[in-house]
């Protein structure tokens, strides 16, 4: 049977009989639970394992999942660190090996060792053209084409191409280079110049001595003698036409510019004047003339001169 008082109960009733929560003194030491979690406050922390948070009475570690990435963080950080100390280490090593500190100077094709003095005029001539490009010095950057046109306009004019520019050892560089053949010689005074195959004159060989002698019967001086000489088409003509006699199975032993023209040449061709002209290639004419030399040879027998000037016509005059 319920009792009618307990049913009309008043709140003040209720709120009388609930005994009162004992106020925490600020002497007694917070629980664990207290440090974790607070109701209604921010959750403050450190994100560091060694420095508590200002607002953070009792400082705990970082829970483990934390640590893991924080140890990731590091492990992909100090990665990152050796990847780049690896990569800096692997292109000073390679600027080095590719760097030319110091020349060498090989010949192409020649088995022989150019002498010091020689050596020493092509580095010189080498390391002031790395002067100028100083970043040329890596031999993956080096322009041969553009070296090569440097040796040719700085005294070097026998240097013909940079063939390859190859390592010697930690910081140096050894410069293949291949020079002209001569195909052609001519005294001035007391001055010996070259012809080679393209038509380019030079000073220096490097090559035996060539068969073919270039004579100038013009009754100029010296000067005006590397002037004539200095004609392009008749140089480039005359290295031609010792080039296409050679092929072609003949031997030219001189070349005649005479006195009255530089536009044409006598060339002695297996013993017989041939004149030409450097109006026609030289190639042609050398053709017709070594065939009209073996012709007129086993039919007229020995002439004074041949006349290979026009195309396709030969002429000769009986000696």
């Amino acid at each position: 049977m319920i009792h009618l008082r307990s049913l009309f109960r008043t709140s003040r009733d209720r709120h009388a009989k609930t005994p009162v929560r004992r106020r925490r003194l600020d002497t007694e030491p917070r629980t664990n639970e207290e440090a974790d979690f607070r109701r209604n406050r921010t959750l403050t922390g450190s994100t560091s394992s060694h420095v508590a948070s200002a607002n953070e009475l009792d400082a705990r570690l970082m829970s483990p999942r934390s640590t893991v990435h924080a140890l990731r963080k590091k492990q992909r950080s100090l990665g990152g660190i050796f990847m780049l100390t690896v990569l800096l280490t692997v292109l000073l090593i390679t600027a080095l090996y590719q760097f030319s500190a110091s020349i060498s100077v090989s010949l192409y094709g020649h088995t022989s060792v150019l002498a010091s003095e020689q050596q020493r005029q092509f580095a010189d001539a080498i390391e002031a053209y790395y002067d100028e490009n100083p970043l040329q010095r890596l031999r993956f950057l080096l322009n041969r084409e553009q070296l090569a046109t440097y040796l040719q306009t700085h005294a070097h004019n026998e240097v013909r191409q940079v063939v390859d520019a190859q390592p010697s050892g930690m910081g140096g560089s050894t410069i293949v280079l291949k020079l002209r053949e001569p195909v052609a010689q001519w005294a001035i005074g007391d001055e010996v110049l070259y012809v080679d195959g393209t038509g380019a004159l030079f000073s220096e060989n490097y090559y035996q001595k060539p068969r073919v002698v270039i004579q100038d019967e013009n009754t100029v001086t010296s000067n005006d003698q590397r002037a004539v000489l200095a004609s392009r088409r008749l140089l480039h003509f005359i290295g031609q036409m010792a080039a296409a006699t050679e092929v072609l199975g003949g031997t030219a032993d001189k070349v005649i510019v005479p006195a009255t023209t530089t536009r044409q040449v006598v060339v002695v061709i297996d013993g017989v004047k041939v004149k030409m002209t450097i109006d026609r290639p030289a190639g042609e004419q050398t053709e017709d003339a070594i065939r009209a030399v073996k012709t007129l040879r086993a039919r007229v027998g020995q002439v004074k001169y041949i006349d290979v000037r026009v195309s396709n016509k030969a002429y000769y005059r009986p000696a």
